[in-house]
């Protein structure tokens, strides 16, 4: 549902949030971390200037580091 989001509503501030989602979920849930990083990447190369932004550049810093969330 966050891909249609994304691709959909690829001008929306909604498609920023569905991107950091997406990212997120495959960094915390799938350990996917290309797919994280390319969804990061999305939503600093379309949004830059948003909060998803700099959310999405902790995510990317967080697998830089090799830190994952405590459950």
């Amino acid at each position: 549902e966050y891909r249609t989001i994304a691709d959909v509503m690829a001008d929306s501030p909604l498609a920023a949030a569905a991107l950091l989602r997406i990212g997120t979920f495959y960094f915390d849930v799938e350990s996917d971390f290309a797919a994280a990083n390319a969804a990061c990447e999305q939503v600093l190369a379309r949004f830059p200037d948003s909060i998803e932004a700099g959310e999405a550049r902790k995510l990317i810093d967080r697998h830089r580091r090799g830190s994952r969330p405590s459950s």
